[in-house]
């Protein structure tokens, strides 16, 4: 099959898995609203916690920073990117992507730090990459850590197991990576910018990026459990991290804004093992999205504009083209990607 042939029959396949996930997603919907308990449900968001609400908002921004802050020491050994710059382009990055029904809030993240500090875009991209991989490993330790010190639902402990078996394989990947003829090799079956960022990065930068995205997932936690505890629904830390887990893998598939309906859904699914009923998983879910989404929104539009969040949703070729070529900076950060690539 050639290579246009199978990247059709992936969107095809990908297009009609959105739609059955949409039909899901839509059967949902009318069942919650026919039998949801609305009044309650009112009454239940009138007594909530306002101090652990506004305690939630704050640990929830501290994860963004922690995100930002993660991604810049990955920056730094080759750009001259400023850290309130990065912080910039991950908030702006992190709204495009919560009003987005597709995953283009990393290239949003790309294209606005791209065009802030003129850095090529290859070299940011690959800079994303690589963050990403280190919350991808920061994930793992936690899961892991959790599976040690919380009697856990057996789904949970296996997730567990499983990310000690990623962990091990991804370290035994990384070294690998780092020999020329692997790399090329693993390049047929793995996206190039992640072998990219395994060559380009420094141990020292990867693993404070390992370390702050500890603190991020960690904040996420924290986040989950004040607004479960704030809305009366469970003051559990196991059933936060459940709610948490379960919220990130229902967001791989992006099928609406802010994934409004299926993080409720997942958090349904998260909480049950726990005795929480669905209406309040529900009720948990819609006040997490309103300290997560609204203000994240509001501080991106002061800090990119109205405007600026449309164009970084759309932008046009010519805009993309023209930051792909502009010069790194000077000096010692300023080598080119392919220099970077190649030492």
């Amino acid at each position: 099959m050639s290579g246009s042939a199978a990247g059709t029959a992936g969107a095809g396949w990908r297009r009609w898995l959105r739609i059955g996930a949409l039909a899901l997603l839509a059967a949902f919907t009318v069942r919650v609203g026919l039998h949801f308990p609305w009044a309650r449900t009112g009454e239940a968001l009138l007594n909530t916690n306002r101090l652990l609400l506004a305690g939630a908002l704050l640990v929830n921004l501290l994860s963004l920073v922690a995100k930002g802050w993660g991604w810049h020491r990955l920056l730094r050994p080759n750009t001259n990117a400023g850290w309130m710059n990065v912080q910039r382009a991950n908030l702006v990055g992190s709204a495009v992507g919560d009003v987005s029904v597709a995953l283009v809030g990393e290239a949003a993240r790309v294209r606005a730090l791209a065009r802030e500090e003129k850095i090529p875009v290859g070299l940011t991209a690959i800079s994303v990459a690589a963050a990403r991989l280190a919350e991808a490993v920061a994930l793992g330790i936690v899961i892991a850590v959790a599976f040690l010190a919380f009697p856990l639902p057996s789904f949970l402990a296996r997730a567990g197991l499983v990310a000690g078996a990623l962990l091990a394989t991804g370290f035994v990947v990384v070294l690998a990576v780092r020999r020329p003829p692997v790399a090329e090799r693993l390049r047929r079956h793995l996206p190039s910018q992640i072998v990219d960022a395994v060559r380009t990065v420094g141990r020292r930068p990867f693993g404070e990026a390992v370390a702050l995205a500890l603190v991020n997932w960690g904040s996420q936690w924290a986040t989950y459990a004040l607004v479960l505890a704030a809305t009366h629904v469970t003051p559990s830390p196991e059933a936060a991290f459940a709610a948490l887990l379960a919220a990130n893998l229902g967001g791989v598939l992006r099928l609406t804004p802010a994934n409004v309906g299926v993080f409720q859904a997942s958090l349904v699914v998260g909480l049950a093992p726990f005795g929480v009923d669905p209406s309040s998983a529900i009720l948990a879910g819609l006040v997490l999205q309103a300290v997560q989404v609204p203000p994240v929104i509001g501080l991106a539009s002061l800090a990119a504009g109205v405007d600026g969040l449309a164009r970084l949703r759309r932008p046009s070729a010519g805009e993309d083209e023209a930051a792909a070529g502009e010069p790194a900076p000077a000096g010692r950060p300023g080598r080119r990607l392919t220099e970077v690539v190649e030492t």
